[in-house]
């Protein structure tokens, strides 16, 4: 049964990638948008956790660093509307 669960968030990962992927280069959302991040950050575990059972270990890093930067990246985001929405209202 955990065989079935790890493949299957194989193939959730890949769909995810390629989802945020295509709505990326079709202009739909940017790259610094929250569904972007989180699709990403979502395939990267996903991949991840795949790569992992598999001993797949330069995979799983690969797809850990990715999950890193767009966790990193969404932080950032949020942190700077935050920052931007607190000036406004001291001003």
């Amino acid at each position: 049964m955990l065989d079935i669960i790890i493949e299957i968030l194989g193939w959730i990962a890949m769909v995810l990638v390629l989802f945020a992927f295509y709505l990326n280069t079709s202009q739909i959302i940017s790259s610094s948008s929250n569904v972007f991040l989180v699709l990403n950050i979502l395939s990267g575990l996903f991949m991840a956790i795949n790569s992992g059972y598999h001993s797949a270990y330069p995979s799983m890093s690969a797809n850990l660093i990715w999950l890193i930067i767009a966790a990193v990246s969404l932080l950032k985001i949020k942190k700077w509307k935050y920052d931007r929405k607190t000036l406004e209202r001291n001003n």
